[in-house]
């Protein structure tokens, strides 16, 4: 399949899952849509498929090898873990324990306000506003 072809196919694969709310397929599929036009094969050989039909992992199935998949391996996509596998993804997201608290003038003992973490969630200081949306979604969370 030429080159072109094969970006095409992973395009409307992407568009497709894209449309369904599927970020991370269509997000592949875009990858892999560059990867055939950067491939440098321009007399429209195929570029490892012996076949001109699409992968079962190419259609989202399962996979009969790891070739597309190799280029995420080692790569952190979240699913409840911290990068080592234990699930304490939260602990490692609070880089600055009690840095929202001297920032915002509140002694470190004392619960900050609510009215605050709000004000500050909308600030012009990027990571002050992202202390404070994580603080207001550890508070959510924390309610379950």
């Amino acid at each position: 399949m030429a080159n072109h072809a094969k970006a095409n196919k992973h395009l409307a694969a992407a568009a497709k899952h894209s449309k369904a709310g599927n970020a991370r397929l269509a997000q592949h599929h875009a990858f892999l849509a560059a990867r055939a036009l950067s491939s440098g094969q321009q007399d429209g050989s195929p570029s490892g498929d012996s076949t001109d039909e699409p992968d079962a992992d190419d259609m989202g199935g399962p996979s009969d090898n790891d070739q597309d998949n190799q280029d995420n391996q080692g790569a952190d996509h979240g699913g409840g873990m911290d990068g080592n596998g234990n699930g304490h993804f939260i602990q490692s997201a609070i880089k600055h324990p009690g840095a929202l608290h001297r920032e915002l003038g509140v002694p470190q003992g004392q619960t900050i306000p609510a009215k605050k973490v709000e004000q500050a969630a909308h600030s012009s200081n990027p990571t002050l506003a992202k202390r404070a949306r994580l603080a207001e979604t550890l508070k959510r969370l924390r309610g379950k």
